[in-house]
Protein backbone atom coordinates (compact mmCIF):
# COMPACT_ATOMS: atom_id res chain seq x y z
CA UNK A 1 0.00 0.00 0.00
CA UNK A 2 1.33 3.53 -1.04
CA UNK A 3 -0.32 6.23 0.86
CA UNK A 4 -1.77 9.50 -1.15
CA UNK A 5 0.47 12.44 -1.31
CA UNK A 6 -0.56 14.95 1.06
CA UNK A 7 -2.81 17.67 -0.12
CA UNK A 8 -1.33 21.01 -0.68
CA UNK A 9 -3.06 24.33 1.04
CA UNK A 10 -5.41 25.59 -1.75
CA UNK A 11 -7.28 21.91 -1.71
CA UNK A 12 -10.74 22.41 -1.85
CA UNK A 13 -11.67 19.45 0.66
CA UNK A 14 -9.14 20.49 3.05
CA UNK A 15 -10.27 24.55 2.88
CA UNK A 16 -14.17 23.20 3.43
CA UNK A 17 -13.13 20.90 6.30
CA UNK A 18 -11.15 23.87 7.60
CA UNK A 19 -14.57 25.66 7.48
CA UNK A 20 -16.74 23.17 8.91
CA UNK A 21 -14.31 22.45 12.30
CA UNK A 22 -14.17 26.50 12.43
CA UNK A 23 -18.47 26.63 13.06
CA UNK A 24 -19.42 23.66 14.73
CA UNK A 25 -22.89 23.15 14.27
CA UNK A 26 -24.79 22.27 17.81
CA UNK A 27 -27.80 20.54 18.94
CA UNK A 28 -30.37 20.09 21.85
CA UNK A 29 -31.71 16.86 21.61
CA UNK A 30 -35.12 16.12 23.28
CA UNK A 31 -36.07 12.56 24.24
CA UNK A 32 -39.42 11.44 24.15
CA UNK A 33 -39.74 10.73 27.92
CA UNK A 34 -38.46 14.35 28.78
CA UNK A 35 -41.59 15.66 27.66
CA UNK A 36 -44.30 14.83 30.18
CA UNK A 37 -47.92 14.83 29.16
CA UNK A 38 -47.00 13.79 25.58
CA UNK A 39 -47.58 10.20 23.13
CA UNK A 40 -44.71 8.90 22.42
CA UNK A 41 -45.20 7.17 18.76
CA UNK A 42 -43.00 4.50 17.18
CA UNK A 43 -43.85 4.07 13.76
CA UNK A 44 -42.24 1.36 11.87
CA UNK A 45 -42.34 -0.23 8.11
CA UNK A 46 -41.12 -3.72 9.26
CA UNK A 47 -41.51 -6.07 6.33
CA UNK A 48 -42.37 -9.08 8.48
CA UNK A 49 -43.10 -8.96 12.09
CA UNK A 50 -42.25 -12.19 12.96
CA UNK A 51 -38.94 -12.43 11.27
CA UNK A 52 -37.88 -9.20 12.59
CA UNK A 53 -39.18 -9.47 16.09
CA UNK A 54 -35.54 -9.73 17.54
CA UNK A 55 -34.23 -7.28 15.52
CA UNK A 56 -37.40 -4.70 17.14
CA UNK A 57 -36.59 -6.09 20.91
CA UNK A 58 -32.43 -5.49 20.45
CA UNK A 59 -33.57 -2.04 19.90
CA UNK A 60 -33.86 -0.04 23.75
CA UNK A 61 -35.18 2.96 21.64
CA UNK A 62 -38.88 1.24 20.66
CA UNK A 63 -39.36 0.53 24.28
CA UNK A 64 -39.52 4.10 25.69
CA UNK A 65 -42.52 4.97 23.03
CA UNK A 66 -46.11 4.17 24.54
CA UNK A 67 -47.54 3.32 20.80
CA UNK A 68 -46.27 0.98 18.69
CA UNK A 69 -47.05 0.84 15.09
CA UNK A 70 -46.20 -1.79 12.57
CA UNK A 71 -47.13 -1.35 8.46
CA UNK A 72 -46.42 -4.48 6.34
CA UNK A 73 -45.92 -7.20 9.07
CA UNK A 74 -46.92 -10.18 7.59
CA UNK A 75 -48.64 -12.23 9.55
CA UNK A 76 -51.21 -15.21 9.75
CA UNK A 77 -54.41 -15.75 11.43
CA UNK A 78 -51.93 -18.02 13.62
CA UNK A 79 -48.93 -16.24 14.12
CA UNK A 80 -48.06 -15.32 17.85
CA UNK A 81 -47.88 -11.34 17.99
CA UNK A 82 -46.33 -10.54 21.08
CA UNK A 83 -44.07 -7.74 23.00
CA UNK A 84 -43.52 -8.23 26.47
CA UNK A 85 -45.10 -4.83 28.46
CA UNK A 86 -47.58 -4.24 25.82
CA UNK A 87 -51.13 -5.14 24.17
CA UNK A 88 -52.24 -5.92 21.44
CA UNK A 89 -54.35 -2.91 20.30
CA UNK A 90 -55.04 -3.40 16.82
CA UNK A 91 -54.08 -6.19 14.31
CA UNK A 92 -55.04 -6.70 10.62
CA UNK A 93 -53.84 -9.90 9.45
CA UNK A 94 -52.06 -10.02 5.78
CA UNK A 95 -53.36 -12.32 3.24
CA UNK A 96 -51.67 -15.05 1.56
CA UNK A 97 -51.25 -15.45 -2.26
CA UNK A 98 -49.26 -18.42 -3.38
CA UNK A 99 -47.22 -18.96 -0.66
CA UNK A 100 -46.12 -15.00 0.01
CA UNK A 101 -47.34 -12.87 2.33
CA UNK A 102 -48.56 -9.42 0.98
CA UNK A 103 -48.08 -6.32 3.04
CA UNK A 104 -51.58 -5.23 3.99
CA UNK A 105 -51.05 -5.60 7.35
CA UNK A 106 -50.97 -3.70 10.58
CA UNK A 107 -50.01 -4.18 14.21
CA UNK A 108 -50.53 -1.58 16.83
CA UNK A 109 -49.35 -2.58 20.48
CA UNK A 110 -50.02 -0.16 23.52
CA UNK A 111 -47.81 -0.18 26.37
CA UNK A 112 -49.57 -1.76 30.00
CA UNK A 113 -51.38 0.92 31.64
CA UNK A 114 -51.87 2.98 28.16
CA UNK A 115 -55.38 4.04 27.19
CA UNK A 116 -55.86 2.69 23.46
CA UNK A 117 -56.20 4.73 20.32
CA UNK A 118 -60.05 4.84 20.48
CA UNK A 119 -62.37 4.45 17.38
CA UNK A 120 -59.83 2.40 15.11
CA UNK A 121 -61.12 2.07 11.68
CA UNK A 122 -59.16 0.40 8.81
CA UNK A 123 -60.13 0.74 5.30
CA UNK A 124 -57.93 -1.10 2.41
CA UNK A 125 -57.85 -0.90 -1.83
CA UNK A 126 -57.14 -3.07 -3.44
CA UNK A 127 -55.79 -2.24 -7.13
CA UNK A 128 -54.75 -4.83 -9.67
CA UNK A 129 -51.20 -6.77 -7.85
CA UNK A 130 -51.29 -3.19 -5.08
CA UNK A 131 -53.15 -2.23 -2.74
CA UNK A 132 -52.97 0.77 -0.24
CA UNK A 133 -53.92 1.00 3.81
CA UNK A 134 -55.19 3.82 6.00
CA UNK A 135 -55.99 3.07 10.26
CA UNK A 136 -57.73 5.94 11.77
CA UNK A 137 -58.29 6.38 15.63
CA UNK A 138 -58.64 9.42 18.57
CA UNK A 139 -55.61 9.45 20.59
CA UNK A 140 -56.37 12.44 23.42
CA UNK A 141 -58.46 14.53 20.55
CA UNK A 142 -55.93 13.90 17.92
CA UNK A 143 -57.05 12.20 14.98
CA UNK A 144 -54.15 10.08 13.93
CA UNK A 145 -53.76 8.41 10.36
CA UNK A 146 -51.37 5.79 9.90
CA UNK A 147 -50.74 5.02 5.71
CA UNK A 148 -49.36 2.52 3.28
CA UNK A 149 -50.01 3.09 -0.12
CA UNK A 150 -47.79 0.16 -2.82
CA UNK A 151 -45.34 1.78 -4.63
CA UNK A 152 -47.87 0.33 -7.79
CA UNK A 153 -51.11 1.27 -6.15
CA UNK A 154 -51.97 4.73 -8.08
CA UNK A 155 -51.39 8.38 -6.22
CA UNK A 156 -54.69 9.86 -7.23
CA UNK A 157 -57.04 6.80 -6.00
CA UNK A 158 -54.76 6.70 -2.69
CA UNK A 159 -54.94 10.43 -2.49
CA UNK A 160 -58.50 10.31 -2.78
CA UNK A 161 -58.85 8.43 0.04
CA UNK A 162 -56.77 9.91 2.70
CA UNK A 163 -58.29 13.23 1.26
CA UNK A 164 -61.31 11.60 2.59
CA UNK A 165 -60.42 10.77 5.92
CA UNK A 166 -58.70 14.10 6.24
CA UNK A 167 -62.19 15.89 5.28
CA UNK A 168 -63.84 14.07 8.09
CA UNK A 169 -61.84 15.40 10.33
CA UNK A 170 -61.21 18.69 9.33
CA UNK A 171 -62.50 20.19 12.22
CA UNK A 172 -59.79 18.40 14.17
CA UNK A 173 -56.36 18.03 15.10
CA UNK A 174 -54.32 15.63 12.72
CA UNK A 175 -51.06 13.73 12.75
CA UNK A 176 -50.94 11.67 9.49
CA UNK A 177 -47.70 9.24 9.15
CA UNK A 178 -46.63 6.06 7.40
CA UNK A 179 -45.12 4.78 4.43
CA UNK A 180 -46.89 6.69 1.42
CA UNK A 181 -43.97 5.46 -1.04
CA UNK A 182 -43.78 9.34 -2.59
CA UNK A 183 -43.56 13.14 -0.94
CA UNK A 184 -47.10 14.33 -0.35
Amino acid sequence: FIAPTKPGPTDAVTNEMMKLHANPLRFRHHCPDEVPGTHRIYYHNVEGFCPHRSDITSDANVFIHNYLFFLEPKISETATVTLDGYETSYRQNSSCQEGHWNSEGILLFTKGGTSSPADLAFTAMKQDNSHCLLLVGSLSGVVIIVGYRHPNFPRGAFLELLGKKITENNDKSLLVFGDMNFDL
